[in-house]
């Protein structure tokens, strides 16, 4: 038999416990020997804890929950279930997010198209520019190679002219040849206007 009891008496010994007092002694609810309560709160709450707070949050709890909402709400609004409405609740909320995310991505592949557009444009501006800065080179590679070709005319006709122009040589010259070789200066060669 179980015996439950939140009252605290005093047994024969004069022991204070948990347990009820009848007119033939006081029945102790914490002794085996008495009732099988200790048992059996070892058993539910040892090894049956966890079903039971599953228990009673979803069947009771929920149930509870329900009809205080529809008294409180009124039977039209609420015409299913908690938990379907929540899962109801929660396909809604995935459905926007989704929505949401096709928007986003929409806009950023508008955006990386507009980009993509900016970049060509500035790769053809960039292209127009190397293009004139190319041709400005190739113009200026142009007007030097006909100003060393007209400097190189200008050379070999001042060379043509230095031939056909006869020097006459020094007097100073005449009277040093011999004294060129005493010194070592024969091996110098003479100044002439007109070489390169």
């Amino acid at each position: 038999a179980v015996v439950g009891s939140n009252t605290i008496v005093e047994d024969a010994e004069g022991r204070k416990v948990r347990g009820r007092e009848y007119p033939w002694g006081v029945v102790n609810i914490e002794d085996s020997n008495h009732c099988d309560f200790s048992p059996l709160r070892n058993l539910l709450l040892s090894h049956h804890m966890q079903d039971l707070k599953d228990v009673t949050n979803t069947v009771q709890y929920e149930t509870y929950r329900y009809k205080k909402l529809t008294e409180m709400m009124g039977e039209d609004s609420l015409r299913c279930h908690p938990l379907a409405q929540m899962e109801r609740e929660e396909m809604e909320h995935k459905n926007k997010v989704q929505e949401e995310e096709r928007e986003k991505e929409m806009e950023l592949r508008a955006r990386m198209e507009g980009r993509e557009e900016d970049i060509k444009l500035k790769e053809l501006v960039e292209q127009e520019k190397l293009n004139l800065e190319m041709e400005r080179i190739d113009k200026l590679r142009r007007e030097l190679m006909e100003k060393k070709e007209a400097f190189i005319k200008e050379v070999n006709s001042w060379e043509e002219a230095d031939q056909s122009f006869n020097f006459r040589p020094v007097r100073s010259e005449v009277s040093l040849s011999g004294k060129k070789h005493k010194y070592g200066l024969d091996k110098v060669i003479p100044f002439k206007f007109g070489r390169t």
